[in-house]
């Protein structure tokens, strides 16, 4: 019983110099994780401030508007940022690569006539036969929604005027002379795919 007893007690102070040294390491342990803990915590907020995604939504925010100004309508913020990184943009939409302008080019009557877009005045006899170029200024000038000045309507439409207005037929005048107060009208539709105005007959 002796020998047991005093394995016991010699049991009893190891355990108690093991649970000595545990609580020592851990009383400067504790403060080393707590310390390390707080310089995590700072370089998380330093390295991510509260502020970032404002400033980076501000950003895309900024980039949407100067593509809008390109005549670039990007539907997703985010997409701005995408765009940034792209090398090269394939598309068929007009305006996109283009100038988003129509010019009219070619003419039939009876053969294809060819137009020089880049011409300042065009006289309208080397297109159309005189007796046809009434009825032609009043389907491009009257027949229409657009307007050059100001410039508002469809592409095409504006392309028809350009054309009149380089033959010296303001489409202004044209209305003005052919278009009743209150005229019947019945706008382009996708179903219809033409669009009807009634006219004066000044003869």
């Amino acid at each position: 019983f002796f020998f047991q007893a005093e394995d016991g007690i010699r049991d009893a102070q190891e355990s108690r110099g093991l649970g000595d040294v545990y609580k020592r390491q851990t009383k400067y342990i504790l403060p080393e994780l707590l310390k390390a803990f707080v310089i995590s915590i700072t370089v998380v907020v330093v390295a991510v401030p509260e502020g970032l995604p404002i400033a980076v939504t501000i950003s895309l925010a900024f980039s949407v508007k100067k593509m809008l100004a390109d005549q670039n309508l990007v539907r997703r913020i985010q997409a701005c940022e995408t765009m940034g990184g792209a090398n090269m943009i394939c598309s068929d939409k007009t305006g996109t690569l283009t100038q988003n302008k129509m010019f009219l080019t070619t003419i039939w009557n009876n053969e294809f006539i060819e137009i020089d877009i880049y011409k300042e005045k065009y006289d309208i006899g080397q297109f159309i036969p005189a007796n046809a170029q009434e009825i032609l200024i009043q389907a491009i000038n009257c027949n229409s929604s657009a307007s050059l000045r100001p410039l508002i309507g469809s592409k095409t439409e504006i392309a028809g005027l350009e054309f009149s207005d380089k033959c010296d037929l303001k489409h202004e005048i044209s209305r003005e002379q052919y278009l009743p107060e209150g005229y019947f009208k019945i706008p382009f539709t996708s179903k219809r795919k033409r669009m009807t105005t009634v006219l004066d007959n000044v003869d």
